[in-house]
């Protein structure tokens, strides 16, 4: 950090690491070097400073021995400069040098302001003759208090004295006497916001700080849209200027654990800036995909709930929210919908216990290979479910009724077999768009359409399309490695550009009930010399295209019912396409 920056200037989690910096600095001064710890004290109550009585809020009175400066002084920093609330707090490093210190104090307990007290209890505490007569002072204001125990297993005093030889045993182990009421200390941020939680609750003393959170009004609260801190443990204040913090369509790149708190009611995938497809615009380098793309109309990428978030290891909700609940680093609506799972934790077959529906984004970039899954009783599988991410999937189940777009685009890893069940009609628009390992694809009977750019770009060899299809959507399988398109009779529709650059495809039958065929639908398509059509010729020319017609040299290349296949020198194939037809019959 730049000497010449002013405190103000910092960031608050730079002041936290400034604190921090000196407190080590102060705790390796040799205890004689009186100059130099006061030098360090100084810089302490300038940095830390004591809430004054005269401010008009109220605080609480913070006692403690000097003995544990270090880690009341990390706490109290803590208090002071959290990005998302603070706690004002009184604390005798405030009292300027010559006071009569017990006079003072006194009246700060005793001051209108003051709501209570915290007490830091140790063995230093109870042995301080200074924090006896705090005690006293508040006993006989009759102010609530509550203790944080700085040692590991020993919360109260009967557990630090161990025996009643001291002689002040009676009033220590009266004040501070229950084990379970107190407050455990420890350093890590989730410890810190639960303390600061029960300061909260307890005495009112916290007001919130906007300094991270953007947030936007709707109809009952806030929208948190962004986060502008760069924490990895983030806490979603429940309130903000007195209003309640309802949705989050905010990202949250650096986080490693989100706590979402008992108000929020919606979440939301932050909005992602379309594609403009400017680096492939007039460009020859530009890939074929991503021209083809273009030409498509563009694919628009979606986000998932807190962004991509891809150091994401922990999600928690608060206990009290009635709308979401956690499980295994997973956040869950009450409905039986699989939220967000933490990217960094694998998707276990436990996360889809008792799952309806795997909501948008759900598991989106989760990189944590795990086994295949199977999805017995998920009836829905939400937008951009599985994008970018490595899980891999063993069985759809009879259960699936919605798969909708983008749900497994790019998706890195799965079995090369993938079985779709379920009473499906549609596969969504870019389902597995880019797809590395998904070679051979049984659709189930009951679908009758293929979205567009279901398959786009995918490693889709080979497919076993349903009896009921009844549409092929735009670039459905353009730029994919399909072998052979066998479609069904009764389907009616193949749209623009369906198998668009497929340069592997060599056979191509088409049923008499076709009644639509896109431009270029079987365009760039190098190696397809035969295209075998059910219907007859007078049929074939009834077959409406759009005005620049099916594809270059198109109605050449058809093989109409009854016309004799020999001629075309691709009699051979005839055999091989029945070989392949009968392989996809067994997957």
């Amino acid at each position: 950090m730049s000497k010449q920056r002013k405190w103000q200037e910092y960031s608050n989690e730079e002041k936290l690491i400034a604190i921090e910096g000196y407190l080590e600095g102060m705790r390796s001064l040799e205890t004689t070097d009186l100059q130099a710890q006061n030098a360090r004290l100084q810089w302490i109550r300038e940095h830390l400073p004591a809430y004054s009585a005269g401010q008009g809020q109220n605080y609480i009175f913070v006692s403690y021995s000097h003995r544990d400066f270090a880690k009341v002084y990390r706490d109290l920093s803590a208090f002071l400069y959290n990005s998302y609330k603070k706690v004002r707090f009184w604390y005798d490093e405030g009292l300027p040098a010559g006071k009569n210190w017990a006079k003072e104090v006194k009246g700060y307990i005793e001051h209108p302001n003051c709501v209570g007290a915290i007490f830091y209890l140790s063995e230093n505490l109870l042995d301080s003759d200074a924090v006896l007569q705090e005690i006293k002072m508040i006993e006989q204001s009759g102010k609530p208090y509550a203790w944080i125990a700085l040692d590991k297993d020993k919360y109260c005093a009967s557990q630090i004295l161990q025996d009643k030889t001291n002689k002040n045993y009676a009033l220590l182990d009266k004040f501070f006497p229950n084990a379970d009421t107190a407050l455990a200390y420890d350093e890590d941020y989730e410890s810190v916001l639960y303390r600061i939680n029960k300061i909260e609750q307890t005495f009112a003393v916290t007001e919130d700080v906007l300094s991270d959170f953007v947030c936007e009004e709707m109809d009952g609260g806030l929208n948190l849209v962004e986060y502008k801190g760069s924490r990895t443990e983030v806490f979603i204040p429940e309130k903000i200027n007195g209003k309640a913090i309802i949705a989050i369509s905010a990202s949250f790149d650096n986080a490693e654990s989100i706590y979402v708190s008992k108000q929020v009611r919606y979440l939301y995938a932050p909005p992602v800036q379309e594609d403009t497809y400017d680096d492939a615009k007039g460009q020859e380098s530009a890939t074929i995909s991503r021209l083809c793309e273009m030409m498509l109309g563009g694919y628009q990428k979606k986000s998932a709930i807190f962004g991509g978030a891809p150091n994401l290891t922990r999600i928690n909700v608060d206990n009290a929210n009635p709308y979401f609940y956690d499980k295994d680093n997973a956040i869950y609506a009450h409905s039986g919908t699989l939220v967000r799972l933490a990217p960094k934790t694998a998707l276990l077959q436990s996360h889809l216990d008792g799952v309806k529906r795997i909501g948008d984004g759900a598991c989106y970039g989760c990189f944590t290979e795990c086994d295949g899954l199977e999805f017995n009783g998920v009836e829905e599988i939400g937008e951009n479910a599985f994008a970018q991410s490595k899980v891999s999937i063993y069985s759809f189940g009879e259960s699936l009724r919605v798969v909708a777009p983008s749900a497994f685009w790019g998706m890195q890893s799965g079995f090369p077999i993938a079985d779709f069940t379920g009473t499906a009609k549609e596969i969504g628009a870019w389902c597995f768009k880019d797809s590395a390992l998904i070679k051979f694809v049984g659709l189930n009977d009951g679908l009758e359409i293929i979205g567009k750019g279901a398959f786009f770009g995918s490693m889709c060899h080979l497919v076993n399309f349903p009896k009921t299809l009844k549409s092929v959507q735009t670039g459905a399988f353009a730029t994919s490695p399909i072998e052979l398109a066998i479609l069904p009779s009764g389907t009616e529709i193949v749209e623009d550009m369906a198998f668009y650059n497929c340069e592997q495809l060599e056979l191509v039958e088409l049923p008499a009930s076709l009644i639509y065929l896109g431009s270029d639908a079987f365009g760039g398509c190098d190696n397809l010399r035969v295209i075998r059509y059910k219907g007859t010729r007078k049929q074939l020319a009834k077959i409406r295209t759009n005005r620049d017609g099916p594809c270059e040299n198109f109605f050449q290349k058809v093989v109409c019912k009854n016309e004799y296949l020999r001629r075309f020198k691709f009699w051979r194939r005839e055999k091989f396409r029945n070989l392949l037809k009968k392989l996809l019959e067994k997957v």
